[in-house]
């Protein structure tokens, strides 16, 4: 076919506001007497012609700046006795993927952005690239996927499909690269991480020479040394917030890349990591005072080689250790019991189903549908012919057998889990992919954190990721709620209120005796001295673990059935098959862990954690208990008390408190 041939009419919806701002556009080129070429371009393209709603209009402009066509447009706005604005700037940075300033400007209410085609060229080191003018061709061939390089043009209102598969792609639902992949992901290896997302966000699969070059050492070793952490995590976040993040975990596994992402450092143990740390705690002092502290004798030597040895950051290599494939094959099992917990707990839900109700609500200006010819432009002739020529071929073969899509092969069901919130199942399926390295602990090796222990999990989230603090605590306390959970779900059978099948179908998760976990992650029950019946026992170590979760309970106790389905269904097989049989283990660690979620309502141990004590310091030094040291203990059992009575009073409180006082002084 021709370069520039019209190879499709497509219906296009327009509202009535876009309508007007491109009739806006249009006066502004002829009043003006500009020999402008306006186009708009990615995603609103995109979104439109899948039917979707997008209100953020980005206009590329072939011959002047952005800035000189927001001047000339309020000229028009003005002389037409519309309402105008000041122009804004925002300036380029590049770290963030704008790599021109970008001018803005408010027209009819609708916030526009404005910026000249551009050509790039990037450095082997680095992902940023020198910018300049070009041509809408080269614009379009520089853009990270041909479904996000078509462009609107308004003067003549086609849609130019200048890479030449742009909109065959998007009708294929193929994600697929403008130029060799190879070439744009080492251009800008970012784009590794958008490319799942995308696929994961659409439903779309990835062409099979873009999924080859996602396993490419090159790409990994790119990835790894050229995107800051802080990209990578607000990618991984984009993925997991979207319709699909499981998808896009099991895609960022099969292609082998779920290790660079989170950058799971080598993992110690609580002795080994606390012992390092003292080791350079001890040198440093040494250092810092000219002469040898007490412990510093000890620094000396192997021990303190040791133990720098663990603050250098290895450097990326080309393909995954064992270590890493291992920890990565664990969490995704996790993950894969999440995705079936979701199905037990919500049915299977059309994700596209919803998306495209939302879009349709979002619909709420008038709309005319017109129908737009799509052009097919010039850029394919200056592809390479081998490839070009591959590419018609699989695209002829997929309309003879159309394949099952990446992203849709096991069909993701946590868009529609009730009862967990989106940002709880982010940290659902976080905590899932760390559940491996829960019990690891590292050296910190930046800033004020070098050379102090830290969980792993909490390291990956704060480092690797550069998420809040407050997601690794998160995930921490979601980790140390499990074995928690475990036993009080033992606990409630003794006491009757759950029968043992609930238990047998959360027994599982922690791989060994509940109870015996959870009097190692805090107040042993035997020990407390707070629960004398079996009932106060129950409502104690529920009480213990609702405390540890706090607000993330429900998150917790999903983690918690996943869990123990994972461990029921076993690694046997292939990936389908393991899933198939997650399906019964999934449905009753669901069931358990909602009667569980009851228990804590039932009993009154909803909000625990914000209880405050009755008896306060001021009372117990009335009591003859000393502030400090002495006190603590005491404060602790009364907060045991509480959690084993949720509905005692305060004088029998009181009484109890009193009691230990009098026991202890005894």
């Amino acid at each position: 076919m021709a370069s520039g041939d019209v190879v499709a009419e497509h219906e296009v919806v327009l509202t009535d506001l876009e309508s007007r701002i491109f009739d806006l556009v249009r006066g502004a080129v002829r009043t003006g007497g500009l020999e402008t070429v306006v186009r708009v371009a990615g995603g609103w393209v995109r979104d439109k012609v899948l039917g979707r709603e997008n209100h953020d209009i980005d206009f590329a402009l072939d011959n002047m700046t952005g800035v000189a066509f927001a001047e000339a447009l309020n000229a028009h706005l003005a002389a037409s006795g519309e309402a105008t604005h000041k122009v804004s700037v925002i300036q380029a940075n590049p770290e963030q993927s704008k790599h021109l300033e970008t001018a803005t400007v408010n027209v009819l209410g609708e916030q526009l952005d404005l910026v000249n085609l551009r050509a790039e060229e990037y450095a082997s080191d680095s992902r940023i690239p020198t910018v300049r003018f070009g041509s809408a061709e080269e614009d379009a061939m520089r853009r990270d996927f041909t479904i996000n390089a078509l462009f609107f043009n308004v003067n003549d209102e086609t849609i130019e499909d200048l890479t030449g598969h742009g909109f065959a792609d998007l009708g294929a639902g193929v994600l697929r690269t403008p130029l060799a992949p190879e070439t744009t992901l080492l251009d800008d290896p970012l784009r590794v991480l958008r490319a799942v997302r995308f696929a994961a966000r659409f439903g779309f699969r990835l062409a099979p020479d873009l999924r080859d070059a996602l396993e490419l050492p090159a790409v990994r070793l790119a990835l790894a040394g050229k995107v800051s952490r802080e990209r990578i995590g607000s990618e991984l976040d984009g993925m997991l917030s979207s319709a699909r993040p499981v998808g896009a975990l099991r895609m960022l596994h099969a292609r082998g890349l779920l290790p660079v992402v989170l950058a799971v450092p080598r993992l110690l143990s609580h002795d080994d990591a606390h012992a390092a740390a003292a080791v350079i705690k001890a040198a440093s002092a040494k250092g810092r005072k000219g002469r040898a502290a007490p412990s510093a004798e000890a620094a000396a030597g192997p021990a303190l080689d040791q133990a720098v040895a663990l603050l250098e950051v290895p450097e990326p290599t080309a393909d995954a250790t064992a270590d890493e494939v291992a920890l990565a094959d664990a969490g995704m099992a996790v993950v894969d019991a999440v995705d079936a917990l979701a199905s037990a707990a919500a049915g299977a839900t059309s994700a596209c189903a919803g998306a495209a109700a939302a879009a349709s609500a979002a619909a709420d200006d008038t709309t005319s549908t017109r129908a737009v010819k799509v052009v097919r432009g010039t850029a394919l002739l200056g592809e390479d012919a081998g490839r070009a020529a591959a590419i018609e071929a699989e695209r002829a073969a997929e309309a003879a057998h159309a394949p099952e899509r990446e992203a849709q092969q096991h069909p993701d069901r946590t868009a529609g889990w009730r009862g967990v919130s989106a940002a709880e199942r982010r940290l659902v399926l976080l905590a899932a992919c760390l559940w491996p390295a829960r019990d690891g602990w590292t050296l910190g090796t930046e800033g004020k954190e070098r050379g102090k222990p830290a969980r792993t999990t909490a390291s990956v989230l704060r480092n690797s990721l550069k998420r809040r603090g407050k997601d690794g605590d998160d995930v921490g306390a979601m980790h140390d709620a499990v074995p928690l959970l475990l036993a009080a779900a033992a606990e409630a059978q003794r006491a009757g209120w759950l029968d043992g099948a609930d238990v047998a179908a959360l027994g599982g998760a922690a791989g060994g005796d509940g109870a015996a976990a959870a009097a190692s992650s805090g107040p042993g029950v035997a020990e407390s001295g707070a629960a004398a019946t079996e009932e106060e026992r129950a409502c104690l170590t529920l009480g213990l673990a609702v405390r540890a979760a706090g607000e993330l309970t429900g998150a917790a106790l999903a983690l918690t059935a996943a869990l123990a389905a994972s461990e029921a269904c076993g690694q046997e097989g292939t990936r389908a098959e393991r899933l198939e049989r997650l399906a019964g283990p999934a449905a009753s660690a669901w069931a358990a862990a909602r009667k569980l979620e009851g228990l804590v309502s039932a009993k009154g141990l909803d909000r625990c954690w914000e209880r405050k004590p009755v008896v306060d310091g001021k009372e117990l030094r009335g009591m003859g208990v000393k502030p400090g040291p002495a006190m603590r203990p005491v404060m602790e059992a009364q907060a045991l008390w509480q959690l084993a009575h949720p509905r005692g009073t305060d004088d029998e409180c009181r009484a109890a408190v009193a009691e230990r006082v009098a026991a202890t002084r005894g």
